[in-house]
C-alpha cells in the first residue's frame, strides 16, 4: 500500500523518519525504498502503474550505487530499457514485498487485480481512503474524504477555573 501513497505522503514520512533514526537504516526504510524508485522509474522512463515507458536515461554512478546498496544488487548498470526494466521489476518488487510488477522484453505489467486487492484490504484500515497518489484514485475511483481537524476539547471546562 506504501507504494501507492502520494509523494507528499511520503516526504512527510520521511522527513519524521530522520527524527527519529540513523541515516545507515533509514535508507533500507520502505518509504525510503518507494522514494529511490520512483527516482530511478523517472531516470528510466518508467511510472506508477503506467505499462508504456518514456525516455531512458543512463543513471550517474552515484545514484546507481544508492541504488546497489539499498536494494541489494549485483547487477551493471542498466545500458538499455530492456535490462533496465528488469532492474526496476526487482526494485518494485522489494519495495512493494510482492510480485505487483512484471517485466518481459523490456515492457512492464503491472499486476491491477493484486492492486486492487490491496486497496479493498486497505479499506478496513483507512476508511477515509487517504493519502494515495492522484492516478491511483483517478485509476481505480478512490473517492478520499477530507479529514476533519479537532479543535474541541482543549478549551472546554475551563471557564470555572
Amino acid at each position: 500500500m506504501r507504494f501507492l501513497k502520494s509523494d507528499e505522503l511520503i516526504n512527510d514520512k520521511l522527513a519524521e523518519l530522520s527524527m527519529n533514526c540513523l541515516d545507515a537504516k533509514a535508507l533500507t526504510n520502505p518509504y525510503q525504498m518507494i522514494k529511490v524508485v520512483r527516482m530511478v522509474g523517472a531516470k528510466w522512463g518508467f511510472s506508477l502503474l503506467e505499462d508504456a515507458p518514456g525516455e531512458f536515461n543512463k543513471l550517474d554512478e552515484g545514484l546507481y550505487k544508492l541504488v546497489k546498496h539499498v536494494f541489494k544488487l549485483r547487477r551493471v548498470n542498466p545500458e538499455n530499457q530492456q535490462d533496465a526494466g528488469k532492474m526496476y521489476e526487482t526494485m518494485v518488487n522489494k519495495a512493494t514485498f510482492g510480485k505487483l510488477l512484471k517485466c518481459r522484453k523490456g515492457d512492464l505489467a503491472w499486476d491491477i487485480e493484486a492492486v486492487k486487492k490491496h486497496l479493498e484490504l486497505n479499506k478496513h484500515k483507512n476508511t477515509q481512503v487517504f493519502g494515495f497518489a492522484p492516478l491511483v484514485v483517478a485509476k481505480f475511483g478512490l473517492t478520499p474524504t477530507p479529514q476533519e481537524l479537532f479543535v474541541h476539547g482543549l478549551d472546554e471546562g475551563i471557564e470555572g477555573i
